[in-house]
């Protein structure tokens, strides 16, 4: 019974003090002093002078129509440049040559021209612009080496097979991953011909397309594997019958007019110490000539048993390349003859590639005659003998 009536009480003192609470809050100013009438009157008032927020430039903007409007033209203008069926210009494509057409077979001058181009411009966004260009040399050349191709196994070599043009050229694209020069494209068209095409260890016939007067024909065998390399200067060294066939060719009359003389050796040397004097000082850089004066000759003997810098065919053996070359002007290229002239070269060079393959490519041997055919040639034989004992009793 105590615990219910404390709870009452307790009950009772808590409405007590809400009541009285509410009563002083909402107190008039009529019960209050002079001087805090006073100060409630001037809190009030200050209350009341309070400025408004000024508005903002962006809640103006927002509020003014034609910012509205503008807003939606741009929008506007940005949906219309991307929607479907509206052309936007990228980058203006060249289209393909319209003048300079050439008969099948024939280069055309807008292959030089390309090529020039591309030497100024050689960069992707350029060469994609000009794409329409490069697929029209690009053909052009490729129905000239197919010719070149013709006129070589008909005229000059007929160990050079049929094969398709892709076989044949090299692609215009540089391989860049090892190379300091990050140039995308090469500044040249190349074909060559060979057994194997522009492929395989073989000594062939190369024809390079470059403006400047650079374009050249090469025949022979350019950088030999280390073992073709080896055969070849083993060969030299016990001067086999291809050791003297090789020295033949190279000194031929017709070989030395369109690639140069050879290069003399020790004993020759000395007595045509006095012209070669004389001719330095008309030709102070040293020039590509013969088989001789390429960037990758040995400046000293090769590491070979028994030959040092004094041995008689050094100049021979300091080689690592075996390759002629003949270059020709522009106006040479672009003229009707210049197959022409390409056979004749490829006639003078033959040898060289026939002598060059025999040594490191020979030819396999011959099979085994069968049982009938060995039996006929047996035949064969006897009857010469026959013959050739009864022409002798006659006598």
């Amino acid at each position: 019974m105590s615990s219910r009536r404390s709870a009452r009480a307790s009950a009772a003192s808590r409405q007590s003090y809400r009541e009285d609470s509410d009563d002083d809050d909402d107190a008039a100013p009529d019960d209050l002093t002079e001087d805090e009438y006073e100060q409630h009157d001037g809190a009030a008032s200050a209350e009341d002078d309070e400025p408004e927020p000024e508005p903002s430039d962006s809640d103006e903007q927002r509020d003014d129509p034609s910012s509205r409007s503008a807003k939606r033209r741009k929008t506007a203008s940005k949906q219309t440049e991307w929607a479907p069926g509206v052309t936007r210009v990228v980058a203006k494509l060249v289209g393909a040559p319209t003048t300079a057409h050439v008969a099948k077979g024939e280069l055309s001058p807008n292959v030089l021209r390309f090529l020039s181009d591309l030497a100024a411009n050689n960069d992707r966004d350029w060469f994609a612009r000009h794409d329409a260009v490069y697929r029209y040399c690009w053909a052009n050349f490729g129905d000239f080496a197919s010719a070149v191709l013709d006129d070589i196994m008909t005229h000059v070599d007929p160990t050079v097979p049929w094969l398709p043009t892709k076989d044949l050229v090299y692609r215009i694209y540089r391989d860049v991953r090892f190379s300091n020069d990050k140039t995308p494209y090469k500044t040249n068209l190349m074909a060559s011909y060979s057994r194997g095409g522009r492929k395989g260890p073989f000594a062939g016939y190369h024809v390079l397309i470059k403006p400047g007067g650079r374009s050249f024909f090469a025949a022979g065998r350019w950088q030999p594997e280390k073992e073709d390399l080896a055969s070849i200067r083993q060969h030299i060294l016990e001067n086999t019958d291809q050791a003297q066939a090789l020295r033949q060719a190279v000194e031929e009359p017709s070989f030395v007019k369109w690639f140069g003389p050879p290069k003399l050796n020790a004993d020759s040397q000395t007595k045509a110490k006095a012209k070669a004097k004389a001719t330095a000082k008309a030709k102070p850089d040293q020039q590509r000539c013969n088989l001789w004066g390429g960037d990758d000759e040995l400046k000293v003997a090769p590491k070979i048993a028994g030959v040092d810098k004094t041995h008689r065919d050094i100049h021979w053996l300091k080689l690592r390349s075996f390759c002629v070359i003949h270059t020709f002007t522009d106006e040479e290229v672009l003229s009707k003859q210049f197959r022409k002239r390409l056979v004749e070269a490829a006639k003078v060079s033959e040898p060289l590639v026939t002598i060059l393959n025999s040594i490191t490519s020979p030819d396999p041997p011959s099979p085994p005659a069968s049982d009938g055919e060995q039996a006929s040639q047996d035949e064969e034989n006897a009857e010469e003998s026959a013959a050739e004992s009864v022409e002798e009793d006659d006598d």
